[in-house]
């Protein structure tokens, strides 16, 4: 990631709230997360003991949203992989995502993958997985479940909607977990990060059918 990076995320969500009226609150509110994290960002310090600084920006944002605490311990809790209720764990990612995307964490920080890409290779289209914390990505094969390694072709359902045609659901039979892949041969300016989340009503329906994500993003969807 770069800063370049959080600005075009940043543009895309802005670009979508248009798209997809149904979404354009959560995507706003995302736009001005997204903008906080990138000062993270460009701050974060090496030592992740001194991530704690920030954490005194993010109290004075709970105070406005109830009679809510936020502690540095929230986050070496949820970078432990500790299950917190949801606005400890919103406040928390929200404040990890960049300092794990400076530090390029993902070898080490074993989050679940927020969401598949597929880009174009050769005659079809490679398939990398982007990590729900750092949002780094690594190869990945396209007939795989990457939350219990089934390889069966008729275990590995895709499901579809005309509403996103560039967003699948990949789900498994075998484990019941689904991620969502981003097409980006269907369009190009698409990003895992925003579009995944501006398809929400995908979650709905997987939910619906009785599938879990494997990872859900930093709004809780």
């Amino acid at each position: 990631m770069t800063a370049a990076d959080w600005d075009r995320r940043i543009a895309r969500a802005a670009e979508l709230e248009a798209d997809y009226p149904a979404a354009a609150e959560m995507l706003r509110f995302y736009g001005a997360v997204a903008a906080f994290q990138k000062q993270v960002f460009l701050r974060a310090p090496a030592d992740f003991a001194e991530l704690a600084v920030f954490v005194a920006d993010f109290e004075r944002i709970a105070q406005r949203v109830g009679p809510y605490s936020f502690s540095a311990e929230h986050l070496t809790a949820v970078w432990g992989g500790a299950g917190l209720e949801p606005v400890a764990t919103f406040f928390a990612r929200a404040l990890l995502e960049p300092y794990a995307a400076r530090l390029g964490a993902c070898p080490w920080c074993e989050c679940a993958p927020q969401a598949a890409l597929l880009r174009a290779e050769g005659y079809g289209a490679k398939r990398s997985l982007v990590c729900g914390l750092c949002s780094s990505e690594r190869p990945f094969a396209r007939l795989e479940c990457p939350a219990c390694g089934e390889r069966e072709f008729d275990k590995l359902p895709v499901y579809t909607a005309a509403e996103f045609p560039h967003i699948r659901v990949d789900a498994c039979q075998s484990c019941r977990r689904y991620l969502k892949t981003i097409d980006l041969t269907k369009n190009g300016l698409a990003d895992a990060v925003v579009d995944e989340m501006a398809s929400a009503p995908l979650d709905l329906w997987a939910g619906e059918q009785g599938y879990t994500k494997m990872q859900v993003n930093l709004l809780g969807l």
